[in-house]
């Protein structure tokens, strides 16, 4: 079921526009029984149009310390197999892109990463070995979009407080599985990573007043 209101959101809608019509959203998906995920890099996520993971369209990503990470640890290095272009509502962050360097010697192993809409887990098949090269570094703050094509290693770290909130876009998006680039003495996890483990009332509740929290 697709959630339709009068306007669709628009990422280049300034913040006194775009948190009225996505509290507005939110309160609509809460109602008809919409799911708020948790991703394995300690983040928060809502398909806005109810859309499964691997679809096109809007992704509402909250990260917060407290929240679940995988149990091999990171955040790490990845890619996506779909075009980002997301817009920081709250917050700042940090985000590299990065170029893999196959060395039989290099300090990183790239493997797999299998995402179903219900859980994640690690392919133990190690695909090569890398030196991870920095190829860009830029700090985004609220109000700023920025955008990471499909297959293009890069890395996303929070700054202040830990908290951030951004609107993401996905297009684009290939039928593939995502790389990981793990650090050598990282032992990987053959557990599955729940997606759907968060209390939905709590989250729900979390979330609302997260977005209530920016209106101006």
């Amino acid at each position: 079921m697709k959630v339709v209101t009068q306007r669709e959101l628009n990422l280049n809608d300034d913040n006194a526009t775009l948190i009225p019509m996505l509290l507005e959203r939110l309160e609509e998906l809460s109602n008809i029984g919409g799911f708020v995920q948790v991703q394995p890099i300690g983040m928060m996520r809502i398909s806005l149009n109810k859309q499964n993971n691997n679809q096109e369209g809007l992704f509402l990503h909250i990260w917060a310390p407290d929240l679940p990470i995988q149990a091999t640890g990171g955040p790490f290095a990845h890619t996506h197999v779909f075009d980002l272009e997301s817009k920081v509502i709250r917050g700042e962050i940090t985000d590299t892109t990065y170029t893999p360097i196959s060395n039989k010697k290099g300090n990183f192993k790239i493997v797999k990463g299998l995402c179903l809409q219900d859980y994640c887990s690690l392919d133990e098949e190690i695909i090569d070995r890398v030196e991870m090269e920095v190829e860009t570094v830029r700090k985004i703050s609220a109000g700023t979009a920025y955008r990471v094509p499909k297959g293009k290693f890069h890395l996303t770290n929070i700054g202040g407080d830990g908290l951030a909130i951004t609107i993401m876009k996905k297009s684009n998006v290939e039928n593939a599985s995502p790389l990981l680039a793990i650090q050598n003495n990282v032992t990987l996890s053959k557990e599955h990573f729940d997606r759907n483990q968060l209390d939905q009332r709590l989250a729900w509740k979390r979330v609302k007043k997260l977005i209530m929290s920016l209106r101006t």
